[in-house]
């Protein structure tokens, strides 16, 4: 069995636990909620369980360890990091439009322009999008 098998049989079996959790969670009595406590956790396992079918029905062979960037992987890692650290004092929007752009340069790409932008569009959005249509609050730092 190839690590990619092995490795796509473990996340099938961890997506199935999670979506066992996910069906677990109770839903307050009463009313009806479109996104519900489980909405979430059920779309995530569903998600890794594909991902896990794809993953173990993909032709070809698996990738060759020596060809992994590991000080890109590193710089990634280290990039989360900082995010994490960040997140609480500098707030989502900006921490996150920083860290899309970190995390653009460290996979390669040189058009800051761009990865601002989209660092922009996609924390704004995400923000606006946890903040309007679902009620919750991310850490909004100088902003609020």
């Amino acid at each position: 069995m190839t690590s990619d098998r092995v490795f796509a049989a473990a996340a099938l079996a961890a997506s199935g636990g999670y979506l066992a959790a996910g069906l677990s969670i109770s839903a307050p009595a009463g009313g009806y909620d479109l996104v519900g406590p489980r909405t979430f956790p059920l779309a995530i396992g569903a998600g890794l369980a594909a991902s896990a079918v794809w993953i173990a029905c993909r032709p070809g062979s698996p990738a060759d360890p020596a060809a992994i960037d590991w000080r890109a992987a590193a710089i990634s890692a280290l990039v989360f990091l900082a995010y994490l650290a960040c997140l609480g004092p500098l707030g989502y929007p900006l921490a996150t439009t920083a860290f899309i752009v970190a995390e653009s340069r460290a996979l390669g790409s040189r058009a800051w322009r761009r990865d601002l932008a989209a660092g922009v569009v996609i924390a704004g959005a995400a923000y606006l999008g946890f903040r309007l249509l679902l009620g919750i609050r991310l850490p909004a730092g100088p902003f609020g």
